[in-house]
This record gives C-alpha cells, structure tokens and sequence, in this order.
C-alpha cells in the first residue's frame, strides 16, 4: 500500500518528479541512469505517449 501512495497523480507529476531526481544526480556529481533519462525524454517528447493507468 506505500508504494500506491506515493506513486504519482499523472504523468506530468511523474516528469516532475523526473526532473527533480536528475537535478540532483548532476548536482552531485553522478552520472544520470540512462532508463531514467531515456524516460524523462520520452515524456518530454510526448506525454500522452505514456501508458500511465489510473487505478
């Protein structure tokens, strides 16, 4: 039940949440996980191409 709750409203919440996590990789220095990029740009690219069900 954790998880449901702090999964995101949408996908738009999730590219947030994206963005913030990427920030903080380059602010510490690491490198950004390339699943986690190639997602963040998917979602940049088109966020409605993103299967996101509601439940």
């Amino acid at each position: 039940m954790d998880e449901i709750a702090k999964r995101p409203e949408d996908a738009h919440v999730l590219q947030e949440q994206l963005r913030e996590k990427i920030s903080e990789f380059k602010t510490l220095g690491l490198p950004v996980p390339d699943d986690i990029q190639a997602l963040e740009d998917a979602l940049e690219q088109n966020p409605d191409s993103i299967i996101y069900p509601k439940l």
